[in-house]
């Protein structure tokens, strides 16, 4: 779940970034490796905290920790 209270779904933190991107309608106009240069932008903006492109497990990670998603089971 987003901090805006959106439901995000996937099977593998690929498909929950991609999932994540298609959930606003200017986004999902992007390519994925453009909106996560985008949303890593965002996040340092708005939180104060660089997120480094590692890999979609460690960015869906770093998500999480900092607050911006939160895992439902």
């Amino acid at each position: 779940m987003t901090t805006k209270g959106k439901f995000i779904s996937g099977n593998s933190p690929l498909e929950v970034l991609v999932s994540l991107k298609n959930s606003t309608r200017p986004d999902s106009k992007l390519e994925l490796n453009d909106y996560l240069v985008l949303l890593m932008l965002r996040i340092n903006l708005n939180y104060d905290i660089k997120i480094e492109s590692r890999g979609y497990v460690q960015v869906l990670t770093d998500l999480e920790d900092i607050g911006f998603l939160l895992r439902l089971e």
